[in-house]
């Protein structure tokens, strides 16, 4: 997936899927792993289909995910992966996955709670609402934990180099300093701190499982 960064503050709410063999890991694994760990990749990046498996092509030109409230439809792109976004999505809103076209093999896929979304991480440490916010190498990361879920990632982009970092949702986290490859003090930094909240469902027509992280995203970009 390529990351893209909006503007100061946002928050991101939106959803990709694409259909793949069975994967041993989950997708934050392919940045850093374990929990409490950072890794960092070249500026350019981008995580290899061997890794997370090649995407299958469907029948289906959309995929719905229904809430009790909302539905959200995923168009399909030209590299096979499904992609939509909505304005609002309340933390907790919890969508069923539902194939709206004939799909062969797959006809009837349903996956009921496939995701749940997690609460706003709601960062204070550091203000990524501000577009001039320090950024330090061994920058601490401070969020709200009064609703934790599974994980939280710290993604850091400069102009060199890409630092994704994963850690237990428990309110804080230190960047540690030897995890850069070449730090720099000046140009610009883009940040987004994604937390994490796994759901798993039973597909009716085969009894696989599935499981799908719901992410609430909060990015800013500061120049130094």
């Amino acid at each position: 997936y390529k990351f893209e960064w909006p503007a100061t503050g946002r928050v991101e709410r939106g959803a990709w899927a694409w259909m793949t063999s069975p994967q041993p890991r989950l997708a934050w694994q392919h940045f850093s792993d374990p929990l409490d760990s950072c890794t960092s990749h070249p500026v350019d990046y981008q995580v290899s289909t061997d890794r997370i498996g090649a995407p299958v092509e469907l029948d289906a030109p959309q995929l719905v995910l229904s809430g009790a409230t909302t539905t959200l439809t995923l168009g399909r792109g030209d590299d096979l992966q499904y992609r939509g976004t909505l304005e609002s999505w309340p933390a907790g809103t919890a969508f069923n996955l539902e194939p709206i076209d004939t799909l062969g093999a797959l006809d009837g896929l349903s996956a009921p709670r496939a995701v749940v979304l997690p609460a706003a991480p709601e960062v204070s440490v550091p203000d990524l609402a501000l577009t001039d916010f320090e950024i330090a190498k061994d920058q601490a990361f401070v969020w709200n934990a009064s609703a934790p879920a599974d994980g939280v990632m710290i993604l850091i982009q400069t102009s060199t180099e890409r630092l994704y970092c994963v850690a237990v949702d428990d309110g804080a986290f230190d960047l540690p300093p030897d995890a850069w490859r070449a730090w720099k003090d000046t140009g610009e930094v883009s940040i987004s701190v994604v937390r994490i909240a796994l759901a798993g469902a039973t597909l009716p027509h085969d009894n696989s499982t599935v499981a799908i992280e719901g992410q609430a995203w909060e990015q800013g970009t500061t120049t130094r």
